[in-house]
Parts: C-alpha cells; sequence; structure tokens
C-alpha cells in the first residue's frame, strides 16, 4: 500500500473517534458510573447490614474495598482515559496547524514566484 516507513493519517476519523471518545471519556466525571456516584450507591453502610459485631466488619471490608477499587483505582482510569483523549484531540490541531503551515508556505512560495520577472 506504499512505502513501509510512510505514515498516512485520516484526520477526518481520528477527529471522529477524538470526538466520541471525549464524550465518552468526560462522561464518567458526573451522573451514573462517576467516582461520586458509585460511592454514594455503591456503599453499603453497617445500618444497611445490621449493627453487629459480623455485620460491622462486613461493612468496613466493604468500605475499604470500595475506597481502594472504587475510589482510587477508578478516578486513575478515569484521568488516565481523559489524558488518552487529550492526547488525540491534540494530535488532529497539530496535523491542522502543520497543514496551515504547509500550505501557507506554498503559497509564499508560488507569490514569490510569480512576482519574479524572467530576463
Amino acid at each position: 500500500m506504499g512505502d513501509k516507513d510512510e505514515v498516512t493519517i485520516h484526520k477526518s476519523a481520528l477527529e471522529a473517534i477524538g470526538k466520541i471518545l471525549h464524550e465518552d471519556a468526560y462522561s464518567y466525571g458526573s451522573g451514573d458510573g462517576s467516582p461520586s456516584d458509585l460511592a454514594g450507591r455503591g456503599n453499603i453502610t453497617v445500618a444497611q447490614l445490621g449493627n453487629y459485631p459480623a455485620g460491622q466488619g462486613y461493612a468496613k471490608s466493604i468500605a475499604n474495598a470500595h475506597a481502594s477499587v472504587g475510589g482510587q483505582a477508578y478516578t486513575n482510569f478515569i484521568t488516565a482515559y481523559q489524558q488518552a483523549v487529550s492526547a488525540i484531540e491534540q494530535t488532529v490541531k497539530n496535523y491542522h496547524g502543520a497543514e496551515d503551515a504547509t500550505e501557507e508556505s506554498a503559497n509564499k512560495k508560488q507569490a514569490g514566484a510569480s512576482n519574479t520577472q524572467q530576463v
């Protein structure tokens, strides 16, 4: 399909992917599935389990697991996901900037060539 060292970027596809991922990644910041939603709905309290030694121990285990997995790990995942989406968006901006600079340079060369008189 071409030179093996050649890299082809389909900007429109990259932009579409970036938009879809952006909407998805940032939807986890609030609402259903957000860390605060999981903290509110995913935590089982002593009152719900019964205030007796086994219930207290189980509630503490759930709270610890929730803090570890549901809190920090999930928040780290969302942060990394959002950073990946930001990198895709920046890549699209970089390609647009590079194309604009190339086009501007070509226009200047073309304008300079037409202003030169041949002898």
